[in-house]
């Protein structure tokens, strides 16, 4: 069976720093944990690959039952529906370029970037062609190839969330498990957070943002009281503090 490896086809050898096409960027303690990571990827890869195949499959075949019904009669005006029909294809068609490049050498879709970024572009143009699909049942009042439509639809929206955010929690946690005063925020990390270029900036900072909050020290600010002050998602900060 197909599957996905990004290690590649020449087995590089595997750094402890790994970066995702999703955007996520891991630096692990270990080459033992690094290569762990990279086998439960090429498992994950693989289950989005066969997800996405298989709802291909299913759209298609939902795209030649609306072939067959789509030059009836409305007000006596034909409905052929060939923009859309075009429409379709020509996204099936881009899905199926994507799919192929995970078994081509020209296009390198067997690695740690572009294996998420094609995959989550198969998902989202299928997502698209499931839409115009849904919308022509709709219209037809075609209830049953509507739902059907529309649980695929969600199942693309299902993988693409996955590939998004996979990752994140095992960055997050490494980040978390290294840092020697826990979830409090050190002096480097106002440095990297709010960009001053000297220690004695970033600690004048930490005692007038201390004093914001009401605490008595600045070695005793969270990531979470920092995130929720300056109203900004915990995920993006540890992105910043983890490059």
């Amino acid at each position: 069976m197909k599957h996905i490896d990004i290690n590649g086809r020449q087995k590089r050898p595997i750094s402890r720093e790994i970066a995702l096409g999703n955007g996520v960027r891991i630096i692990f303690n270990s080459k033992r944990d690094a290569i762990y990571f990279v086998s439960e990827t090429n498992r994950f890869l693989t289950e989005c690959l066969v997800i996405i195949n298989d709802t291909y499959t299913s759209a298609f075949m939902q795209y030649r039952n609306m072939w067959l019904i789509s030059s009836n009669t409305k007000n006596g005006t034909k409905t052929h529906y060939f923009d859309v029909q075009k429409r379709i294809r020509s996204t099936f068609d881009i899905v199926e370029q994507l799919l192929n490049k995970f078994y081509s050498a020209h296009y390198g879709s067997n690695d740690p970037f572009f294996s998420f970024i094609n995959l989550e572009k198969a998902a989202s143009f299928l997502k698209d062609s499931l839409y115009d699909m849904e919308t022509f049942n709709k219209a037809r009042n075609i209830t049953a190839a509507y739902y059907q439509c529309k649980t695929l639809k969600k199942r693309c929206s299902l993988v693409i969330e996955e590939i998004k955010k996979y990752g994140t929690d095992v960055r997050n946690k490494l980040y978390s498990d290294n840092r020697p005063n826990g979830i409090f925020l050190s002096i480097d990390d106002f440095m990297k957070l709010k960009g001053f270029k000297t220690q004695q900036s970033a600690w004048q900072f930490a005692k007038e943002f201390s004093k914001n909050l009401g605490k008595s020290s600045p070695n005793h600010i969270t990531i979470d009281e920092f995130c929720s002050y300056y109203k900004i998602k915990k995920e993006n900060v540890l992105v910043t503090l983890n490059q």
